[in-house]
C-alpha cells in the first residue's frame, strides 16, 4: 500500500510508512494504523460509518486487487484501499466512484480524472459542487480537522498551565522554607545567650553566692534577657504556622523537596526542644545544663543541615 505511505494517521497522528500495517476504511477511504484502528474500534473520521464498528465480512463479496473480504455496503478494500467493483470500470481513484466516459472530475468528491488520490490536483469548485445533483457538496473534512486542532491548543495550553502552577507552588515551598529558617536561626541564637545566662548565674549562685536562691538566680537571667524572650515567644506561634504549611510538598515536586521537607521537620523537632528546655527551666544544675547542652548541639546540627538546602 505505497499510495498511504507518509500520510497521517488521524488517531495517533504519526506517519505511515512502509513498515506498517495499514487499515484504510471500506466508507470514507482514510488510512489508519492497523493497531489504531483496533483501538479505537473503528474509524475516526467525525460523522463516517465506521466509527465504533467491527463489521463481518460478507464471504460472496471480494476485493478484487487483494482478495479481501467485504462487508455489505463497503465503497473501498479494508486491507488495500482498492475502490470496491474496480475492474472493469472507469471509477474514481479517490472515493470509488463510477465515472462517465469524458468526465474530467469524479462527481461525488470532485477528484481530478486521473490524478492520484488527495494528490491537490481537483478545483476547489469541483470539490465543492456534485455535477449529478447540481448542489454544493459539504466539506466534511474540514470540522474533524478544526477539533483536532482545537484538541491540540487546548491540550497544550492545559499542560502549560500546569507546569506555570507547579513551577508557582515550588518556588513558593522554597521561599517559606526559607523564612522559616531564617526565623529558626534567628530565635535559636536568642535562646542560646538566654540559656547560657541562666546556666551561669545559677553555677554563680551556687559557688559564688552571688544571689539569694537558685529560683532569683534564673529569674536575673531571665530579666537580663528579657527583650529577647518576649521576641522568640512572638515569634513561636509563627514558626509553628510557618511548619505546618511545609508539611504538604507540592505535587509533582521534584525529590530535593521530600529532603528539605525532611530538614524542615528535624529543624522545628530540635527548636520545639530547645524552646522548652530554655524557657521553662526545670531540675536541678547538672540536669538543666546538660539538656541545654544536647538540645544546643541538636539545634546547630539541624540548623546546618536545613541551611546547606536552602541556600
Amino acid at each position: 500500500m505505497e499510495e498511504y505511505v507518509g500520510k497521517i494517521c488521524p488517531v495517533c497522528k504519526q506517519e505511515l510508512t512502509a513498515e506498517d500495517k495499514v487499515k484504510v476504511c471500506p466508507d470514507c477511504g482514510i488510512p489508519h494504523h492497523e493497531a489504531c484502528w483496533e483501538m479505537n474500534a473503528g474509524c475516526s473520521t467525525f460523522g463516517c460509518l465506521q466509527q465504533g464498528t467491527a463489521e463481518k465480512a460478507n464471504p460472496t463479496e471480494k476485493c478484487a486487487k487483494c482478495g479481501a473480504e467485504l462487508a455489505e455496503g463497503h465503497e473501498f478494500c479494508p486491507k488495500c484501499g482498492t475502490p470496491k467493483d474496480v475492474a472493469g470500470k472507469n471509477i474514481c481513484s479517490k472515493c470509488g466512484a463510477e465515472l462517465a466516459e469524458g468526465q474530467v472530475f469524479c462527481p461525488k468528491c470532485g477528484q481530478k480524472v486521473g490524478s492520484a488520490a488527495d494528490d491537490g490536483n481537483a478545483t476547489d469548485t469541483k470539490k465543492d459542487y456534485n455535477e449529478s445533483t447540481g448542489k454544493k457538496k459539504g466539506k466534511k473534512k474540514i470540522l474533524p480537522i478544526i477539533l483536532a486542532v482545537i484538541a491540540l491548543i487546548a491540550a497544550g495550553v492545559g499542560f502549560f498551565v500546569f507546569k506555570n502552577v507547579r513551577e508557582k507552588a515550588i518556588d513558593d515551598y522554597k521561599d517559606k522554607a526559607l523564612t522559616f529558617y531564617v526565623m529558626v536561626l534567628s530565635d535559636a541564637a536568642k535562646l542560646e545567650d538566654i540559656g547560657n545566662d541562666e546556666v551561669g548565674y545559677w553555677y554563680d549562685y551556687i559557688y559564688n553566692d552571688s544571689y539569694s536562691s537558685i529560683e532569683s538566680a534564673v529569674l536575673m537571667a531571665q530579666i537580663d534577657n528579657s527583650g529577647a524572650m518576649d521576641t522568640v515567644e512572638k515569634n513561636y506561634s509563627e514558626i509553628v504556622s510557618l511548619y505546618r504549611d511545609l508539611l504538604e510538598v507540592p505535587k509533582g515536586a521534584p525529590y530535593e523537596l521530600a529532603e528539605l521537607k525532611d530538614a524542615v521537620k528535624d529543624t522545628y523537632d530540635a527548636y520545639v526542644d530547645f524552646y522548652d528546655t530554655v524557657m521553662n527551666v526545670t531540675g536541678s544544675y547538672k540536669s538543666f545544663s546538660e539538656a541545654f547542652r544536647d538540645t544546643d548541639n541538636a539545634m546547630s546540627k539541624a540548623i546546618k543541615k536545613l541551611g546547606d538546602l536552602v541556600d
